[in-house]
């Protein structure tokens, strides 16, 4: 198993790259929300590189084609081409903000699947999973990236996936790395923003480590 982290901008790293050389593309891209965090400490004005548009998602995806895929998205910013099926990630009543007077939360996102290859028990489409906690300190909190999706989470998607390396090309804080380790999967994590590259190293060498856990 092999886990490879590499700094750089995708769009410019794939150019010479064969998508065949992964069975699995897992992405959570920036898609045009233009995010900013307004926390304090590590996470205080943390843009995502390239978040103004849809242009990292849609050429990046374009480069996969039409092998399997699981790509994060949000339902005001779309999606790429037609997925097979989408998952509802149930992020559960302690988060959602967005607007106040609206009398729903917005705490639940999507997760686009794509190509073939899928198998496994035929559960949910709506899967339940808290979001990493911002609580305690920036020393003692549970989450290491503003867009941090849950560990369990991610490996239970991975294990219904095709078998194969599998490919990130915007690593963040390093979830599907992580996951890819705990399960003994081959990853190649990209990452463009070089903030995240130790966190990423970190998590691999102390999460990745660690017996399979869902949570």
């Amino acid at each position: 198993m092999t886990i490879e982290i590499v700094h750089a901008d995708s769009l410019a790293w794939i150019a010479d790259k064969d998508p065949r050389d992964w069975a699995l593309l897992f992405i959570d891209p920036p898609y045009g929300a233009d995010y900013a965090s307004g926390r304090a400490g590590v996470w205080k004005d943390t843009g995502i590189v390239g978040d103004a548009d849809t242009v990292a998602r849609d050429t990046s995806l374009a480069w996969w084609g039409d092998g399997a895929a699981a790509v994060w998205s949000a339902w005001k910013y779309g999606w790429w081409g037609d997925p097979r099926g989408m998952l509802v990630w149930d992020k559960g009543m302690g988060v959602g903000m967005g607007d106040l007077s609206f009398p729903w939360k917005p705490n639940w996102e999507l997760c686009g699947i794509y190509g073939k290859g899928w198998k496994g028990h035929r559960g949910s489409s709506v899967v339940k999973a808290p979001v990493p906690s911002w609580s305690g300190t920036e020393a003692n909190a549970t989450r290491n990236h503003p867009h941090e999706k849950p560990l369990g989470l991610c490996m239970s998607i991975l294990e219904k996936a095709p078998p194969g390396p599998v490919l990130d090309l915007f690593g963040g804080g390093g979830t599907v790395a992580v996951a890819c380790a705990r399960l003994g999967r081959d990853c190649t994590v990209v990452e463009i923003d070089e903030r995240w590259i130790p966190t990423i190293h970190r998590r691999v060498a102390t999460e990745g480590a660690q017996m399979p856990l869902f949570a």
